[in-house]
């Protein structure tokens, strides 16, 4: 009994966060569509049909799991400063959910770049080489082992990422269509 209380009482919260998520995306497209059809430039034209398609700002369930796949994979790159830029193309070029995508990128930050870095140096460097120790190889084994640290990092927090948002999904929509 307490557990069914229990998850009442989580899942109210989660009906409240979804409403007011899709009223800042309403509020925020809505803001930004102005500048689609009366730019002054064909470039930002260009840019901001593309941006401003609505299938990209929507709450959706396939969309928004792709977002934030697309956003904690970039993340995962070594600290630059277009992590942004490049979730947000990705975005665009896989239809994926952009303030989702945009958002979870910002899980690296100043704070996580060093201990991220140091950790998929580690990873690479124990699959191609084997080791664990500390010891510093040549610069080569470095960047090898860091290449290797982050693409294998970038793809399973993808995978793992996109699966758990689908899992997450299908478990609060239907506590919220049971409710109702």
């Amino acid at each position: 009994m307490d557990v069914v209380v229990l998850l009442n009482r989580t899942i109210e919260p989660i009906g409240k966060l979804k409403k007011r998520l899709k009223r800042f995306v309403r509020r925020t497209y809505r803001s930004l569509r102005k500048h689609r059809d009366h730019s002054d430039s064909k470039v930002k034209s260009w840019i901001a049909r593309r941006v401003l398609c609505r299938g990209l700002w929507l709450v959706d369930r396939q969309a928004m799991a792709l977002g934030l796949s697309i956003g904690l994979a970039v993340a995962m790159l070594p600290p630059a400063p277009v992590q942004t830029l490049a979730a947000t193309t990705l975005a665009i070029l896989c239809r994926a959910n952009i303030p989702l995508a945009v958002s979870a990128v910002w899980v690296s930050n100043p704070i996580t770049w060093i201990p991220l870095l140091r950790f998929q140096e580690m990873l690479g460097s124990r699959i191609l080489f084997g080791n664990t120790s500390d010891q510093q190889g040549t610069k080569f084994e470095m960047i090898s082992s860091l290449t290797l640290g982050v693409v294998i990092s970038a793809a399973l927090l993808a995978i793992i990422s996109y699966s758990i948002f689908h899992c997450l999904w299908g478990i609060f929509s239907r506590k919220t269509s049971e409710e109702s």
